[in-house]
């Protein structure tokens, strides 16, 4: 008999997810993460806004911003993308 894990593996919202979850203490494994998910799905809002977010968490606001600002951009009543970009900003 096997047991079925109550979160799916290997789904995109699994791995965002994780990718959420490591944003806090290991921002930089966050980034990793989140990289990892932009080669499979280049482009994907959630996982840029994380790759943006484990940039600012390690202090790399220069290079967080250009990932940040076309999607506020383009997605101007997404509140996380806008809260992002303003912490990036200031």
């Amino acid at each position: 008999m096997t047991t079925q894990s109550p979160d799916p593996v290997g789904t995109l919202q699994t791995a965002l997810a994780h990718t959420a979850r490591l944003l806090g203490e290991r921002p930089a494994m966050a980034e990793a993460q989140a990289r990892e998910i932009l080669k499979v799905m280049p482009g994907q809002a959630d996982a840029t806004l994380l790759l943006a977010a484990a940039l600012r968490g390690q202090g790399e606001m220069a290079a967080a911003r250009p990932l940040i600002e076309p999607l506020a951009a383009a997605r101007p009543h997404w509140a996380a993308a806008q809260l992002d970009l303003g912490v990036v900003l200031a």
